[in-house]
């Protein structure tokens, strides 16, 4: 694609593309040069830049960061809720936050995935802006544009999506047809209720478990 390969080259970064030029026309995408420079980022650069889309297309919305410690496109999107008070405090959706979610998110991780390959996961909001609420369906409904695009940007490597709470596991039918061949999981929000109920936790827990099992036995091994 002779657009996509002088975007590439415009975009000032000597670091290797994250993606393969003809990505999005296998995804059937029809992008313009400007947008097809994102394929040709660094992972972080090029979900920095989709954030500052974002920002300017909604400026009455304030979003958090991503996680600049997850530098490939990640094998696994966990989306939770909405920005809780830490990441109101710290500007960036982590599992590295010091809270009680976090923490949670960090042990059920652990669960599932080896210390290299819980670098490679993403996790984001099901809800991606700030509120002063709880969320509402109007707010998922005008999230789900931006999940789109989100997963339009990882879904060459994506190999699971986790839909954690009743808003994130809402999403199942806007995500399906969405995610490639990624394997969709749900499970309970790993907030307060799901640290201190024996049968959320012990749930929650079998969820991972069983991720576990599917990456050891290469039914969703990343390449």
């Amino acid at each position: 694609m002779q657009c996509s390969q002088s975007c590439a080259r415009s975009s000032g970064h000597d670091a290797q593309p994250f993606y393969r030029e003809d990505l999005p026309r296998q995804a059937g995408l029809s992008l313009s040069c400007q947008t097809l420079a994102v394929y040709a980022m660094p992972f972080q650069s090029a979900l920095n830049s989709m954030l500052d889309a974002w920002r300017t297309a909604h400026p009455n919305k304030r979003f958090p960061a991503f996680d600049p410690k997850v530098q490939r496109s990640p094998h696994t999107l966990v989306l939770l809720e909405s920005p809780g008070p830490m990441v109101e405090s710290t500007k960036v959706v982590s599992v590295s936050n010091p809270d009680g979610t976090a923490k949670e998110m960090q042990r059920l991780l652990s669960i599932a995935f080896d210390q290299d390959a819980q670098s490679d996961v993403l996790c984001w909001n099901a809800v991606p802006w700030f509120l002063d609420r709880s969320p509402r369906a109007s707010d998922i409904a005008e999230a789900k544009q931006l999940h789109g695009e989100l997963l339009t940007l990882i879904r060459p490597s994506l190999k699971c999506v986790l839909l954690l709470g009743t808003w994130a596991r809402g999403l199942l039918p806007y995500c399906s047809p969405r995610v490639g061949n990624a394997f969709i999981y749900g499970g309970h929000h790993p907030g307060r209720q799901a640290q201190i109920q024996k049968g959320l936790i012990e749930e929650n827990e079998a969820v991972f478990a069983w991720l576990r099992k599917q990456f050891q036995i290469g039914s969703i091994q990343r390449k």
